[in-house]
This record gives structure tokens, sequence and C-alpha cells, in this order.
């Protein structure tokens, strides 16, 4: 009987909000408990009157650090379980150390200015110095050789998961949605999951939105998901306001998972207009509903998507047709339901689980 692994889950500072990262790290934990013995170091963020943004970062790049050197079991597996977290392995000693990354975003859309560059700076400094790096997708593997010059045989893509326990087929779902407050009535419902981020092309979809409400009436838009930045939220808002889409677009944040599952399997479509993923979970927890995806066709969404949804270049014009295709065509959601079951199989957590561990084994 082999020995159970020690590592150190570094995860940082905890989320207050649900991240890609998160549900990795939330699943990965779950699945790997019974084989390998988890120190995980993570911390709450100080509540200082700054704002949410400078807290977290003050907490993270000045106190977690020494936290960290507190915390840390030495001579064992150190596994960082996001890229914006690798800084740190220029504190610790970096001997055993893997990164998994997610997304190389402040390289390709530097979304926060020189500031966030500096800091992810900082993490690719970190990540240069581990072992081993996991990518969560090709997409991902590419962008770290294209951009950062890693070594390819450095990086690993094990893909994320799709916790089927959860995200699955559930009948009557708009129905128990309804007994849980949710009542939409008889309309069409177009859901998108995610937050408020300008990679996630949310203005596209607001605009071939209405375009969509002129021919179909009777739809909603639905947006799960919280907002990172106010001011991408206010946009957002505002173009709502000036279409006078404010009864049809309905925004919904913290419904925890078990609710988000019951909205996949309720809603009529799923779209993703993300202009920019490195991995893209919504649209597969959407095919594990069985729920039909209209999808970006940029970075990693391709490879998680493959031929079980549509695929199209995420302007309002395609977006808009797609949708009203994809609404006024039942045999054709039932086709994409179907494919989109059997893609989501090949993203299980035993597999993730699996391919990690051999990592881990092969750095004991």
């Amino acid at each position: 009987m082999n020995k159970r692994i020690d590592v150190n889950f570094i995860t940082g500072i905890k989320a207050d909000r649900i991240y890609g990262f998160s549900v990795y790290e939330k699943d990965l934990y779950k699945g790997l408990n019974d084989k390998v013995n988890f120190n995980v170091i993570s911390m709450n963020s100080l509540p200082l009157p700054v704002g949410r943004t400078l807290s977290r970062n003050f907490s993270l790049y000045f106190l977690y650090p020494l936290y960290l050197k507190l915390k840390v079991k030495k001579n064992v597996i150190n596994h960082i379980t996001t890229q914006k977290n690798a800084f740190v392995l220029n504190y610790i000693n970096p001997k055993k150390s893997i990164v998994t990354c997610h997304d190389i975003i402040p390289y390709i859309f530097n979304e926060f200015g020189e500031v966030r560059k500096f800091l992810f700076d900082l993490s690719v400094k970190g990540m240069k110095k581990a072992d081993k790096i996991i990518a969560v997708s090709e997409s991902t593997k590419r962008d770290l050789i294209n951009y950062l010059n890693f070594p390819e045989d450095k990086i690993k893509v094990i893909y994320e998961s799709v916790n089927t326990n959860v995200f699955k087929l559930i009948d009557n779902a708009r129905e128990k949605l309804k007994e849980r407050g949710f009542d939409f009535g008889d309309s069409k419902l177009v859901l998108y999951v995610g937050l408020d981020k300008p990679t996630k092309n949310i203005p596209a979809l607001i605009k071939a939105f209405y375009k969509l409400k002129k021919k179909m009436q009777n739809v909603k838009l639905i947006k799960v998901g919280s907002y990172e930045w106010k001011s991408e939220r206010t946009k957002i808002l505002n173009l709502i306001k000036i279409l006078n889409l404010e009864k049809d677009v309905l925004f919904f944040e913290n419904i925890g998972v078990e609710n988000l599952s019951l909205f996949y399997n309720a809603c009529d479509v799923f779209v993703f207009p993300s202009l920019y993923e490195g991995f893209g979970l919504p649209p597969l927890e959407a095919m594990a509903c069985g729920c039909p995806v209209i999808a970006s066709n940029k970075s990693s969404i391709p490879e998680v998507v493959g031929d079980a949804g549509i695929l199209i270049e995420p302007d309002e014009d395609n977006l808009f047709k797609s949708m009203f295709n994809l609404l006024t065509n039942e045999s054709l959601r039932k086709e994409l339901s179907k494919k989109g079951l059997k893609q989501a199989k090949k993203f299980s957590l035993e597999k993730e689980c699996e391919e990690t561990l051999k990592i881990y084994e092969k750095l004991r």
C-alpha cells in the first residue's frame, strides 16, 4: 500500500465569490483527499477601509507570504493552485513545486493597466522557479510558450472537470425553480453565467438580445454571477437602460450551485460570448445539464465545447442569429443537448485527479 503524499496546498486569500480556480481547488481537494495529506494554506482578506480590491491585494502580497512561512511544511510538495499566487515561490523554497496556470490574461488583455501587469510579473518569476506547470487547456499551454517563453516540456495539460453530482439532468427544473422563488412564467430563457469583466463581452450579448427581442417578444436573458469591478456592471446596466431592457435582462448573484444547476436545466439556450478563457467552465456545466450551447470560438472554448455546441465569432450579429436560430429550432436544441451530455463526460474529476496525482508521485 502506497504511503499518502504530503502536499502544501497553497491557495492564497479565500475566495469571496465563485471563480473557476476556487471550483478547481475544491474539486481537487475532494477528489484526492483519500490519497493525499493536504496542508491547506489559506487566509481571509484583512477588512481594511480601502475597498475590496485593495484590501485583498494588500492581504495577498504583504500578509500572506508571512502567514505562508509559518504554515508551510518543509521538504514536501508545494502545489500553488492558481498562477496569481505563484509569486510566493520567491519567498519559500521552490523545490518540489507545481503551479496550476488557468490563464495569462494580464499579458493578453491588459484590463487593469500596468499595476496588474507588474503584479503578474512577480507571479511569472515565481512560475519559472516551479518544477512543473499544470495548464488547464492546450490554449493556456500555447499562451505560456508564445507569450512567456516557457519550455514546452515543463508544462502538462490537465483539463478541469465538471461536478456531475451537481451538474446533471434534472426533471421539472422550471417548477423546482418556481418553488424556490424564481418564476419566469412561460418565457423562453437565454442564460449567461459569469463575472462582469471586459473580456466576457457582455455588451455584445446585450445588444444581440435587443435584436432578438424585436423578433421574439416572450424571451428573457438571465445573467448569473457577480461583478468583478463595479465600473463594468455600471456600464452594462446603462446599456440595458438605453435599450429599454430593464424588465427583460435579469441579474442573479450568489444563488448556490444547486440552484445554478436548476437554471442550466430550465433555460432553453446557454450563451457564452467570451473573448478569452483559460478553460471555460460555464459551457461545460451547461452541457452536463443538457442545455444547448452557443459559444465564442476564441482561445480554449472550442476545446471544451468541441462539436457539441454552436461556435461563432462573438459579435452581436452572430450572437443574435445563433440565438434566434436555436430558439426557433427544437430539433437542433435536442440534438445539441444530446451532444453536450456526451461531450461533458470527457471532462471527469476522476481523470483530472488521476493525472494530477501522477505529477505529485513524480515529485515526492
